[in-house]
């Protein structure tokens, strides 16, 4: 019985470690999407600038 218990505490130690870096990459890929985002504004107005 203790090596059951063992091993139902690492499984769950492990899915909430799974679950935070889901997270962690979740944050950084918002982050991401935002300086996407300027960047795709900063090169319209280049595009429209130059009169085309």
């Amino acid at each position: 019985m203790k090596v059951k218990s063992k091993w139902v505490s690492i499984i769950i130690i492990l899915v909430i470690f799974i679950i935070f870096l889901l997270i962690l990459f979740i944050k950084a890929n918002e982050s991401l999407d935002n300086y996407e985002q300027q960047d795709l504004e900063t090169s319209y107005q280049k595009y429209l600038s130059k009169g085309v």
